[in-house]
């Protein structure tokens, strides 16, 4: 499943726009792209109400107002929004069809997006120009909002087309070459698209992306940004808890895990979700007794993809990672896949700490 983009919020209507290339003549450039920006230097920058000077993305967002891909009818921009599947379709629309209207819907392009959604006529186009592809169930999610790596995906279609680019190496440290979408982000970091989260050491591929990044990235397809940090070999998680027997290690604490082999680091740390306050997720030595690829709780009926349990009815297995869980281990899709294919039965599972 790739790319697009969720319908709008009702209050929200994005308008037509010019290219990321526009004419300065009616659309003046704007200044290094926000990320480079510091409060000071942005104290004339005041795009929309919601949006203060001190914003990383403020230049941008500002740049993006001024091409019209966005006009918010109530008049604020909502920056920490992440942007919908639905809804990027139409920036897209309008970035490459400056002030034309929304094209027709002839027939519904998927089967949760009838002829009569607010974005059938964008997300069609997508589709026919093969921007998007939807999921193998025939759905295309226009109100799931986009991950960092789908973006990825749709900025390289758009700018480069053709097939997906080979991924040579990992791009950044929790992006190995096994993420559906490496090589899209590998490209996006060489043409200095993107530099990555926090320190610039990791991507988060599976988090939202949001409206303010959104449009820095728009921004930057034609005024690349600061190059992103080196930060060599990912190092073995420092801790002297997890026994060098087990396969998979668990830090509560710390909200992660990776695998491991004889001791030694062979994937991770990643990004987990555990047990809500009321449904903790029980610290100790377990062994994995079952799989289901296609599992299916029995108790709360939701899909359970990758499932690896190793404590009762405790497992790791793709789930949110913005939301706890019932007690077990959620992990983003693709450490999902290599926890499955990693762990094997009388695996052993050390899990230590509390969930903060």
């Amino acid at each position: 499943a790739i790319l697009g983009t969720a319908a709008m919020t009702a209050t929200m209507v994005v308008a037509g726009t010019g290219t990321a290339a526009a004419d300065p003549a009616q659309n003046p450039p704007a200044p290094p792209p926000a990320a480079a920006a510091t409060p000071q230097a942005n104290a004339d920058c005041a795009p929309f109400p919601d949006v203060s000077a001190d914003n990383a993305h403020c230049r941008t967002i500002a740049w993006l107002a001024g091409t019209g891909i966005t006009k918010p009818a109530d008049g604020l921009f909502r920056p920490e929004d992440s942007v919908r599947r639905g809804q990027m379709t139409a920036f897209l629309f309008r970035l490459q069809h400056p002030g034309e209207p929304q094209p027709e819907c002839t027939r519904a392009p998927f089967s949760d997006v009838t002829q009569d959604h607010a974005f059938c006529g964008y997300i069609q186009w997508a589709k026919q120009e093969r921007l998007v592809f939807g999921y193998a169930d025939g759905t295309f999610g226009p109100n799931k909002p986009m991950t960092r790596g789908a973006m990825m995906a749709l900025l390289y279609r758009v700018q480069v087309g053709g097939p997906a680019p080979e991924c040579s190496g990992e791009p950044f440290w929790d992006v190995t070459t096994k993420n559906r979408f490496c090589g899209y982000i590998q490209w996006a970091r060489e043409t200095q698209l993107t530099r990555g989260v926090g320190k610039g050491c990791e991507f988060n591929s599976a988090g939202d992306t949001t409206r303010g990044a959104t449009a820095t990235l728009f921004y930057r397809l034609d005024n690349p940004g600061p190059a992103a940090r080196d930060c060599g070999p990912k190092p073995m998680p420092q801790n002297d808890i997890c026994a060098p027997t087990a396969r998979a290690c668990v830090d509560l604490t710390h909200n992660e895990s990776w695998l491991q082999l004889g001791g030694e680091l062979v994937y991770g740390p990643v990004p987990i979700t555990a047990g809500m306050s009321h449904l903790p997720t029980r610290p100790g030595k377990f062994h994995v007794f079952w799989k289901n690829r296609h599992h299916v709780s029995s108790i709360y009926g939701t899909p359970m993809p990758y499932s690896v349990f190793f404590d009762g009815d405790i497992a790791f297995h793709q789930g949110s990672l913005k939301e706890k869980s019932h007690g077990c281990i959620h992990l983003s899709w693709e450490a999902a896949e290599r926890y499955w294919n990693h762990l094997g039965y009388g695996a052993q599972v050390h899990v230590w700490g509390r969930t903060p």
